[in-house]
């Protein structure tokens, strides 16, 4: 091969500049480091701060100086008010995870973190982080803050139940639900100071209660001390206002909802939501497997974890099917003897999530037969295979 062959050679291998008007950031909580080519073409590095007026700054000089992508690298939160600043720029913004830019083979030295960065994202190397869109960003910020709330009320009926506890009232362990509207009006006495099992079933309707007379009075007779009731009464106050607070945000994320799915088209954007087929959505829900393949072969099936809501919800369901006396509890039965509990969760997990994905797609309700049909196929096969090895073995 000649001399100049070679060299066209090595020019092809060069890695292309695909965002040549890229800039690098670095994010803080307290300074940003961003690098971006100036006008003249050399790099330049600039540290702002933190404060809303910084980011704007900030924006307004790499708008001047030509910039259109940013790759951006941030730990915690940090990253959310200088993704808004600069979307609102109109910038193309792609938020990278650290591990990802940092398992990129190169020798940084001395460069900093915001140069590393805008030299990777220049060459397109770098992958961004799915963000979503801005009424999807206020929709999961209203569903996460009604989640913590339902935590802190948890939280505060488990101190509700020690208190009971301390007074060594056992109305808690007798009925299904303390939380329902028996168990509250009783409680609610204890805390204001009634005593004496009469007084506190006074106008209360125990008729749907399943306890005895007999266990429920009992059940009654406690230690009523004035710390007891004080306590009581503080975390009913806060249980209180952290159900009030859950029923603010519902209505928020009903409010959202309504602006996204409106419902002259409801059903039809709810059908594009759910992907096109079956087997999109169970791999959306990282149920679906993802075999090894070289050499045409299966070499094994990669491991996926998530952290999907959604995901969790089935597999919490399937998990629930050991005991389940229908076919779905007799497949759980077979694959966890035969494969173990971790793969028959989730197989049954898949499994619902058909299910549940037809009957919203199709608008149609469940049919048990469809179930049923599929273990008469399972069954006919282990007759036809134990019947061809007692033909074998004669």
């Amino acid at each position: 091969m000649s001399k100049q062959k070679k060299q066209k050679n090595q020019q092809s291998l060069n890695l292309g500049i695909i965002y040549p008007q890229a800039a690098g950031l670095d994010v803080g909580s307290m300074n940003m480091v961003v690098s971006y080519p100036g006008p003249d073409g050399v790099q330049t590095v600039r540290e702002y701060g933190a404060y809303t007026q910084d980011l704007h700054q900030m924006a307004k000089d790499l708008q001047q100086a030509g910039v259109t992508n940013v790759g951006m690298e941030a730990t915690g939160v940090y990253w959310m008010s200088v993704y808004e600043v600069l979307e609102e720029y109109g910038f193309t913004v792609t938020l990278v995870n650290a591990r990802h830019y940092k398992n990129v083979d190169g020798q940084k030295t001395d460069v900093q973190d915001c140069q590393w960065l805008q030299q990777l994202h220049a060459h397109g190397l770098l992958r961004a982080s799915h963000i979503a869109q801005e009424q999807y960003r206020e929709l999961r910020t209203y569903i996460h803050e009604r989640n913590v709330l339902q935590n802190q009320k948890s939280d505060t009926l488990n101190r509700i139940h020690k208190v009971l506890t301390q007074m060594n009232i056992k109305f808690q362990h007798v009925i299904s639900d303390i939380e329902g509207v028996t168990g509250m009006q009783v409680i609610r006495r204890i805390a204001d100071g009634v005593t004496g099992v009469e007084n506190l079933l006074a106008g209360i309707k125990t008729d749907r209660l399943k306890v005895s007379k007999e266990d429920l009075t009992k059940s009654l007779e406690g230690i009523f001390k004035l710390q007891y009731q004080t306590d009581l009464k503080n975390h009913l106050i806060a249980y209180d206002f952290y159900k009030k607070q859950m029923l603010a945000y519902e209505h928020l994320v009903k409010d959202v909802l309504k602006k996204m799915l409106p419902s002259n088209d409801a059903q039809q954007q709810i059908k594009e939501k759910t992907g096109p087929t079956a087997e999109h959505f169970v791999s959306w829900l990282n149920l679906a497997a993802r075999p090894k393949k070289s050499g045409g072969k299966v070499l094994g099936h990669q491991k996926r974890f998530t952290n999907n809501t959604a995901t969790q919800a089935f597999r919490m369901a399937a998990q629930t099917m050991w005991q389940h006396k229908g076919s779905l509890g007799n497949l759980y039965r077979r694959l966890s003897h035969t494969k173990g509990s971790k793969k028959a969760i989730k197989a049954v997990a898949r499994r619902l999530a058909v299910i549940f994905y037809n009957m919203v797609k199709k608008q149609i309700s469940y049919d048990p037969k469809k179930v049923v049909a599929d273990e008469e196929k399972i069954r006919a096969k282990k007759i036809a295979r134990l019947q061809k090895e007692a033909e074998m073995s004669l």
